[in-house]
C-alpha cells in the first residue's frame, strides 16, 4: 500500500464518520422536533379550546410569588411568534373546599378570553349547566371582575366609560382665588393613573383656619337648605360620579350650576365643574401644581364669583347614573366621617374606608376603581360564583404584577 492509497482510506473514513455524525445529528433533530410537536399537540388539545394558538411555552411559577395559587403558566404564540395571550391554572381555597380552574387571558392582561373548571372539592359544586352558565358570563369580559350577588351595583364602579384623552398621570390641584361669602375657599384634587381618573377630592378650607367645609357639615355647623343632604354627602357623590364617568360633560351640569343626573345632589356644583376642569387641563398639559399646606395658603379676603356664573352649555343626554362610593375617592383626614345614606348604620354616618353595608373597600384585594366588569353570577350557586370570580381576579393580578 502506497501513500496515496493510505490517504484515500483516511479520507473515506473521515467522510463515513462525517456522514454518520450528520445522520446522528439529523436523527436527533428530527427526534427532538417530533417530541416538541408531540408536546405542542398535547398543549393544543388541552388548551386550544381556550385560546387558538400555534405554540405554547411553559414557564415555571415560583411558589414564593404565586403563594401556590398559580401552578401552571403558559405563553401562547401565533405562527410568527406574536404573543396571543396567557394560559394559567389557578387554585382557590375556601371554607367550602378548593376550586382549580384554567383560564386564558389576553396579551394585554385586561380581558378574560375563556375559563374552565378542572377540579373542585367544594361542597356546593353546581351542575355542569350552572358551570356553563357562569363561564358564559365570564367569557370575553374585561377584568378584574366583581359579582353583583355580593355587592350592590351602586357600590361598584362601572369602568367601561372611556377615559378622557391626553391625561398624564399624577396629582393635579386647583383652588379658588378667594374665600366665598361664607368664609370657605373651594379646592379640587384629582389623581390620574394609567390615563384614568382614579380619585377626586372636593372640599373647602375655612378662612379662620378652622374645620374644612365637609367636616363642618358633618358636625352640623354648615347647614344646607331643608330637604337636602349635608354638603359632605353631596360633594362625595360628585367625586364618585366623576371617577365613574371620567368626563365632566357626562355630569350634565347646566349653565345654572345644577345637575340632574347625580342622585342626592341638589346644590349648585358649578364651582366643582370649574375647578375639576382646571385639574383636567393641568393633567393634559402635565402641569402638576404644588399643593400648598394650610400654613402656606394665604388668608386673602374677597368674594368668590357667583355660584350662578355661566358655564359652557352641556347636553343633558348623558347616560343616567347613580351615586356610589369608589375605593380611592375619599374625604380628607380632617373630614373623616361622611353622612351619605343611613342603610341601617346608626345615625347614617359611615367612615370612608370601612367595610360595611354602605361602603366596600375592595374586591379580592383590588380597589374598586380597578374593577372593569360586573356579572350577575348564578343565584343557585353563590359560593361557587364568588370562588370562580376570585380565581379570575387572582389570574389577573398575577399577569399584572409578574408578567406585564
Amino acid at each position: 500500500m502506497n501513500r496515496s492509497d493510505a490517504r484515500k482510506i483516511v479520507l473515506s473514513a473521515i467522510i463515513m464518520v462525517s456522514l454518520s455524525l450528520v445522520a446522528l445529528i439529523g436523527s436527533a433533530l428530527i427526534s427532538n422536533y417530533s417530541r416538541q410537536e408531540k408536546t405542542q399537540n398535547y398543549f393544543r388539545q388541552n388548551m386550544g379550546h381556550l385560546i387558538d394558538a400555534d405554540r405554547f411555552e411553559a414557564y415555571e411559577v415560583p411558589e414564593a410569588i404565586s403563594d401556590g395559587s398559580v401552578s401552571d403558566f403558559y405563553i401562547a404564540y401565533d405562527m410568527n411568534r406574536k404573543v396571543l395571550g396567557y394560559v394559567l391554572t389557578v387554585r382557590i381555597s375556601t371554607d367550602q373546599g378548593e376550586l382549580s380552574s384554567r383560564m386564558a387571558i389576553s396579551e394585554t392582561g385586561d380581558r378574560l378570553l375563556a375559563i374552565e373548571v378542572l377540579d373542585s372539592s367544594m361542597q356546593s359544586l353546581p351542575s355542569l349547566n350552572v358551570m356553563d352558565a357562569l363561564n358564559g358570563q365570564l367569557q370575553g369580559v374585561r377584568i378584574p371582575v366583581a359579582l353583583q350577588l355580593e355587592y350592590n351595583s351602586e357600590e361598584l364602579i362601572y369602568s367601561e366609560y372611556p377615559s378622557v384623552e391626553g391625561l398624564h398621570d399624577g396629582v393635579f390641584f386647583a383652588e379658588n382665588d378667594d374665600y366665598d361669602n361664607s368664609g370657605y375657599k373651594d379646592y379640587v384634587e384629582i389623581t390620574v393613573k394609567d390615563g384614568r381618573i382614579i380619585s377626586v377630592n372636593w372640599d373647602a378650607e375655612a378662612k379662620d383656619g378652622g374645620k374644612n367645609r365637609a367636616q363642618s357639615s358633618v358636625d352640623g355647623e354648615y347647614n344646607m337648605p331643608d330637604g337636602q343632604q349635608i354638603w359632605a354627602a353631596q360633594s362625595y357623590s360628585m367625586e364618585n360620579m366623576l371617577v365613574k364617568v371620567q368626563d365632566l360633560d357626562k355630569l350634565a351640569i347646566k349653565s345654572d350650576g345644577y345637575t340632574e343626573i347625580v342622585d342626592g345632589v341638589d346644590m349648585k356644583v358649578n364651582v366643582f365643574y370649574r375647578l375639576a376642569k382646571e385639574c383636567i387641563e393641568n393633567s393634559r398639559n402635565n402641569v402638576i401644581k404644588e399643593i400648598p399646606t394650610e400654613g402656606e395658603r394665604t388668608e386673602e379676603t374677597g368674594t368668590e364669583p357667583s355660584e350662578a356664573e355661566e358655564l359652557p352649555s352641556v347636553s343633558n343626554d348623558a347616560e343616567d347614573a347613580s351615586n356610589f362610593p369608589g375605593d380611592e375617592v375619599s374625604i380628607p383626614s380632617d373630614t373623616a366621617k361622611v353622612e351619605i345614606d343611613n342603610g341601617g348604620i346608626e345615625d347614617g354616618v359611615v367612615v370612608p374606608g370601612e367595610v360595611g353595608d354602605n361602603l366596600i373597600e375592595s374586591v379580592d384585594g383590588l380597589p374598586l376603581s380597578e374593577i372593569r366588569t360586573q356579572i350577575l353570577g348564578v343565584d343557585s350557586a353563590p359560593e361557587f360564583s364568588a370562588t370562580l370570580v376570585s380565581a379570575v381576579n387572582t389570574g389577573y393580578k398575577y399577569i399584572r404584577d409578574y408578567v406585564l
